[in-house]
């Protein structure tokens, strides 16, 4: 979404310092770290997370998307949530991008995959063309008089809701030092942030999932 348009900048908010976000990027909420165990696969040099979701909290920020893709850009696996104009699908007014690197965003969706079929066949009854509302996230454009930035935020883990016809997903990141350290053995336990929950409407949510599914890698 990015190489195609620019987006503008999303609404101001006052943020800690210490956050890397953009101070200007999303709307701020409340976060707990965590610190979780891993397994490690000494073989393939990764580790797999083991998160409790009882103990997570509200994200850092969050951010309200009408629809979503999943692609391959540079190398990384990404999941880009588009808001659109409240009176005109085609322009976007803001973007955020999850990113993954291509062996977690593979692990995660596997891990996805029964919430996925269970997802689509609640749906079933309603779920009209598969693939539509992933088609207008990636046609969408800013318009040619706006200029601004999309926000890109690291994932390692998420974790997806739903109630009724809302949904949610809440990326967690981490230091990729820790990161760094957990593969190579120096560490057992990493600490994630809660750092974004995007709500999205359930049909958008679907259509995510099944673009995630496809995507080749």
């Amino acid at each position: 979404m990015r190489g195609a348009g620019r987006y503008p900048s999303c609404p101001v908010v006052k943020k800690p310092k210490n956050q890397s976000l953009s101070s200007r990027a999303l709307a701020p909420s409340g976060a707990r770290p965590l610190v979780v165990p891993v397994e490690r696969d000494a073989t393939a040099g990764t580790i797999t997370l083991r998160i409790d979701q009882g103990g997570v909290t509200g994200a850092e920020n969050t951010f309200g998307a009408d629809c979503a893709l999943a692609r391959l850009r540079h190398g990384l696996c990404e999941l880009v949530f588009v808001q659109l104009d409240p009176f005109d699908d085609a322009k976007a007014v803001r973007v955020v991008a999850a990113r993954y690197s291509p062996e977690r965003f593979l692990e995660r969706r596997e891990q996805n995959e029964t919430f996925r079929t269970q997802l689509e066949e609640s749906l079933r009854s309603r779920r009209g063309v598969v693939g539509a509302l992933e088609m207008l996230a990636n046609s969408a454009r800013a318009p040619a008089n706006q200029s601004g930035w999309s926000v890109i935020v690291e994932a390692e883990h998420e974790i997806i809701a739903r109630v009724g016809d809302r949904a949610a997903m809440l990326f967690l990141s981490g230091s990729a030092i820790e990161m760094h350290a957990a593969a190579s053995g120096l560490a057992t336990h990493v600490t994630l942030s809660p750092r974004l929950e995007v709500t999205i409407p359930v049909l958008a949510l679907a259509d995510l999932l099944v673009s995630w599914k496809n995507m080749d890698l």
